[in-house]
Parts: structure tokens; sequence; C-alpha cells
């Protein structure tokens, strides 16, 4: 992350830190230090999670075309109905719809996706 990028996160999370900051509950009562520390514990799992999601977007958006099978080499022919994905993270779910290709050589499914992310079938 450069310089600028850098200092608009801090600003972010400076604005969404204020945003979120109340010491009261909606009873009026003062929040134990636990419950301050719950609430921002679940924002940052949002915000991981939101960030995870986004990378891997991005990440599967610039796939090739016509993927090759992993055995032979050879292009393969895209399935329709694509598998939904679902990975825990340590911070929550990110999904995708995983594209399915054939290789009319070997026979078989494919899934580029398992390799490029490392996720076990």
């Amino acid at each position: 992350m450069d310089a600028q990028m850098h200092t608009r996160a801090n600003e972010l999370m400076e604005e969404l830190a204020n945003l979120l900051a109340n010491a009261e509950n909606s009873d009026g009562s003062w929040k134990t230090f636990d419950q301050m520390e719950l609430a921002a514990n679940g924002v940052g799992d949002r915000l991981s999670e939101k960030l995870a999601q986004k990378s891997l977007d991005r990440s599967l958006a610039g796939r090739p075309e016509a993927p090759r099978c992993p055995k032979c080499d050879q292009p393969g022919c895209r399935l329709d109905d694509p598998d939904p994905r679902v990975i825990q993270t340590s911070r929550g779910e990110v999904q995708w719809n995983e594209d399915e290709y054939f290789c009319r050589k070997c026979r078989k499914s494919f899934f580029p996706s398992d390799r490029a992310f490392g996720i076990p079938r």
C-alpha cells in the first residue's frame, strides 16, 4: 500500500471509529469495556470479510478466458451453471460461483480457481 492509500485508509478508519464509537447502551447505561471490545471486534471481522471478498472478486475477474487442463494442457470448455463455493476464513466467509471446465481429451472436469488459490477439492 503506498503512502497516499495508507493515509486515506487511516482517515476512513478514523471516520468509521467516530461513527461507531458510542459509550452508551440504548437504555442510557454506560457500556463496559468488554461490550466496547466485542463491538470493535465485530466491526473488524466484517471489514476483514469484506476485504477478503473484494480481493477474491478482483482475482477471479482477471482469469483467462479458456483455462487449460491441468493434466494435458489443452483448452477447457466452460460448463454452464457454476457451482457456488464458500470458504470459511479466520474472519468470516467469502464466496464465489466456481466455474467448471471440461477437457474433451481427458474427459474430466476441472476447476481453475482451485489451483490459483491453493484450494483443496
